[in-house]
């Protein structure tokens, strides 16, 4: 090589592939090459047609013995490609020694590519600890958030990259919000990764933090149907009968569900079993959504009315009042019989419900099912002996 580069050979005559022979030294991991190029004719600041210099190719096949060369003869520490710098891809791909190198030379630690990434962020996404580690101690910014929003501690809680969560907690990271109004804790919940969960409740993280919404992440895991995750945060002691800005407990939303799983642990944690909401569920309106007026439905009220009876065996076990009523004086009976839920009907009667109350429109569970053509509802209540009123079926 010395021979070709004294005797006037063209250093920077590339491939076919648009690579110079610094570039393919570089990608190989040619490190007594690297200087003796230099030393030459090579441009070092040469690229490939994907704007690549060797110093990116020498991260990117993990070469840190070609790194420090490079860096020395005075190539750009932070040129990019595509928006990425060297040490995107040195954190990206886990190649802890050209990370550590790229430090040391004073790679931007912070600088952002097109997704306004972090190299933090995307060593926390390929889940490389000692890349975080190395950014971390090198004073990275653990707090930065991308073009979503996102801090690399919520990336690591939603995928459920415990060690990398446990590295950046361990850089006293703060589980702060993001621009969307969640912390790590309520991605953790809402993905369902019990394990960095448990990390987070442990390294101290506010169980009640709420969201935009007033969700918690008791909230969040509730609604999605994960009960380790509910049985963590109750543990944490998380605040069970905590009602989101649209009315819910996380009870009224595990039954909404009817995630059962949910439903036990949630009592087992202290839920309040005959709690009330506003509720969008109420049979006359069936408005999404609708708060403007609280109908103050129960957990039993929701299962019910969707004829999950698996959840409303849970509920009738820890004692739910079988006979509260709504605003419109509908019991959990009545929405059973007015659905075609003879399964809910059955277990109501079992329990000993009060088979002759009326709605405030003076109609009781019997009525509603004849209304409906609910015949088996019908014919489950007249079987336990529940009155017959005469009612006008248009």
């Amino acid at each position: 090589m010395q021979k070709l580069s004294y005797g006037g050979a063209d250093l920077n005559a590339t491939t076919l592939q648009g690579e110079t022979a610094l570039h393919l030294a570089a990608s190989n991991g040619y490190s007594e090459l690297v200087p003796i190029l230099i030393d030459g004719t090579a441009d070092f600041n040469a690229t490939t047609p994907r704007g690549e210099t060797a110093l990116h190719l020498a991260v990117i096949y993990g070469h840190s013995c070609c790194v420090q060369p490079l860096i020395w003869a005075g190539l750009n520490v932070n040129a990019t490609a595509k928006d990425w710098t060297a040490l995107h891809f040195a954190a990206h791909l886990g190649h802890g020694e050209c990370t550590q190198v790229l430090v040391n030379n004073g790679a931007a630690y912070d600088a952002l590519n097109d997704y306004r990434r972090t190299p933090l962020h995307l060593a926390t996404l390929a889940g490389h600890r000692e890349c975080i580690r190395i950014l971390a101690r090198a004073g990275a910014d653990l707090n930065a958030k991308s073009y979503f929003g996102r801090t690399a501690l919520h990336l690591a809680a939603r995928e459920g990259l415990g060690d990398c969560l446990q590295a950046l907690i361990d850089g006293d990271v703060d589980a702060i919000r993001a621009d969307l109004g969640r912390t790590a804790l309520h991605f953790a919940a809402q993905e369902g990764q019990w394990h960095c969960l448990q990390v987070l409740t442990e390294s101290g993280a506010d169980p009640d933090v709420t969201t935009e919404d007033g969700e918690t992440a008791l909230h969040l895991a509730a609604s999605a149907g994960f009960s380790q995750c509910v049985q963590i945060l109750t543990e944490a002691k998380a605040d069970v009968d905590r009602r989101t800005d649209y009315g819910k407990t996380a009870l009224h939303l595990a039954t909404s569900g009817d995630h059962v799983k949910c439903v036990r642990a949630l009592i087992k944690g202290g839920a309040d079993p005959d709690a009330t909401t506003c509720s969008s569920y109420a049979p006359e309106m069936m408005l999404l959504n609708d708060c403007s007026r609280d109908y103050r439905w129960t957990a039993l009220h929701i299962a019910a009315h969707h004829g999950y009876v698996k959840s409303l065996r849970a509920l009738i076990l820890v004692g739910a009042d079988l006979n509260t009523t709504n605003t419109d004086g509908w019991a959990a009976l009545h929405l059973a019989a007015w659905g075609g839920h003879r399964e809910c009907v059955k277990a109501l009667i079992q329990a000993r419900v009060n088979l002759n109350v009326t709605t405030n429109q003076g109609k009781t569970a019997f009525q509603l099912a004849v209304e409906q053509g609910h015949r088996e509802c019908q014919e489950a209540l007249e079987n336990a002996g529940a009155q017959k009123k005469k009612c006008s079926v248009q």
